[in-house]
């Protein structure tokens, strides 16, 4: 009879913990949201928003994996952040800074496609971007180099929103590319010893 009730509070105990961090997670998730829909709105504008459920989503699920996924995802979302910014003259050279400001107004952005130029921003930003992924073991260097490149692009989908298919495809395929060769080698290279 107390074995029964022993591994009935242990289920109980359990369950309670794995409600409480999924709440924890989804609190986290839904904070990290709302301060990419505030930059998405402010750099983007309107159209940015509902793209806003990719990153709750990740962070949500690596908040609630935890560990290595988890600290990969903080710093990719961070990351991902600085593809806001970039300015849509950098991203469609060939066009007028006046034309596309009209267009953006009327809808209509097919004043020009190139998506080399993206896939050149991707690479420079992704490369750029793996500075920031964390040092960790080789036990747990896969896991955040995947929490890595999936925060980073689940913030980047915000500025692919705004390009055509070609240009989104071409960021997001050079910074992803970048972000998982780079911060792979710098996960999976032997560190440096300082000489003592």
């Amino acid at each position: 009879m107390s074995s029964e009730l022993h591994m009935e509070a242990k289920a109980a105990a359990l369950r309670a913990y794995e409600v409480g961090r999924a709440r924890t997670s989804l609190v986290r998730a839904a904070f990290v949201s709302a301060v990419i829909a505030a930059f998405g709105y402010v750099l983007l504008g309107r159209s940015a928003l509902p793209w806003t459920m990719l990153p709750l989503a990740v962070v949500f699920i690596a908040e609630y994996r935890g560990m290595g996924l988890a600290s990969g995802v903080r710093r990719g979302v961070l990351v991902g952040l600085v593809t806001l910014a970039v300015p849509l003259s950098l991203l469609r050279p060939c066009c007028d800074p006046k034309v596309m400001e009209m267009a953006a107004r009327t809808g209509d952005m097919s004043c020009c496609t190139d998506w080399s130029c993206c896939l050149l921003i991707g690479l420079l930003l992704g490369v750029l971007a793996s500075f920031a992924m964390p040092r960790v073991d080789r036990g747990g260097a896969r896991t955040t180099v995947l929490g890595f490149a999936a925060g980073a692009a689940s913030v980047a989908a915000l500025r692919c929103s705004m390009l055509f298919y070609g240009e989104a495809l071409g960021l997001f395929g050079g910074l992803l590319t970048a972000l998982v060769i780079a911060s792979a080698a710098r996960a999976f290279l032997p560190q440096r010893r300082p000489a003592s």
